[in-house]
């Protein structure tokens, strides 16, 4: 009996501990992280403003068109910033034959809190707005469309399925690896 009842403090204070760690220290309810992101995302781009030339990496390059028949060139840019408190961003602008793509990301620490994405084609515009947790997991997605037929006209949505979310992410991410290879 006194064994088990060893074992029944041990494991209760086990999962005690864990969870008043998890909630008070490491975890936050996602509304109580988009708030904090929010400040941050405030924070960054107050620095942004008032930052001078000296803390930012700024490239860019000229490519012929992706098509490869046409004399049409696009301009490829870049910027990588550093600011006070471990902030920093990463900014980028790309173009080519009927689209284009314009990307911030936000850091932390050097740990991403925050993604702004806008995905621009022949016919209308994607926003996504892609917000992480301390960990770097992914906890909302919000979508925003626009297009020719005036049916989709800028009404943000969440992205609630897990695999849409990391498809998502995975595209974005492309074009930033893209943007890194100018800030090289």
């Amino acid at each position: 009996m006194r064994r088990s009842a060893l074992y029944f403090i041990f494991v209760f204070s086990g999962f005690f501990i864990s969870n008043f760690f998890s909630v008070t220290i490491f975890g936050q309810t996602n509304e109580e992280r988009v708030k904090q992101i929010r400040s941050m995302y405030a924070a960054v781009n107050k620095f942004e403003k008032s930052a001078s030339a000296e803390n930012c990496i700024n490239k860019s390059e000229k490519t012929p068109s992706d098509t490869g028949f046409s004399t049409t060139w696009y301009t490829q840019r870049a910027r990588k910033c550093q600011f006070s408190e471990g902030y920093s961003k990463i900014s980028f602008n790309l173009e080519g034959r009927e689209w284009a793509s314009d990307g911030e990301y936000y850091y932390k620490n050097a740990k991403l809190f925050f993604i702004y994405f806008v995905s621009h084609s022949e016919c209308g515009l994607k926003r996504y707005r892609i917000y992480f947790d301390v960990f770097g997991g992914i906890i909302r997605v919000l979508q925003q469309n626009e297009d020719c037929s005036n049916e989709l006209q800028g009404e943000n949505f969440e992205i609630t399925d897990n695999l849409e979310k990391r498809s998502i992410l995975n595209k974005v991410n492309k074009d930033l690896s893209k943007a890194m290879l100018l800030l090289k």
